[in-house]
């Protein structure tokens, strides 16, 4: 009975050359990994492996993608989850029939 060992193949080789851009130009197939990514989403490398195509294949991302990517959406929400407590808030103390009266001056 014999017994047949395959190793993987050292990650010291060639880096993986781009194949044809499939779907309109802006995907990039990465070898290592038989995965299609776009670099633009990416940072510009397989979110696997890490690898990165060549310049020449890189595309710019969307103004819209650069623009969110900027913005402090961790304030945004926390704006937003306030909004939405004080909103329920009210409609919990309409319900309850709960009426706001000005002090009594006196």
């Amino acid at each position: 009975m014999s017994f047949t060992v395959s190793t993987p193949e050292p990650a010291t080789q060639a880096a993986p050359q781009a194949a044809p851009a499939k779907a309109r130009g802006k995907k990039v197939y990465c070898q290592r990994d038989d995965w299609y990514f776009d670099p633009r989403y990416t940072d510009g490398a397989c979110p696997i492996c890490g690898w990165s195509p060549p310049a020449a294949n890189l595309q710019a991302a969307p103004a819209w993608l650069v623009r969110a990517q900027q913005l402090p959406w961790d304030v945004i929400f926390l704006i937003l989850l306030f909004v939405v407590l004080v909103v329920m808030g009210v409609l919990v103390g309409m319900a309850a029939h709960y009426k706001i009266s000005p002090p009594n001056g006196g």
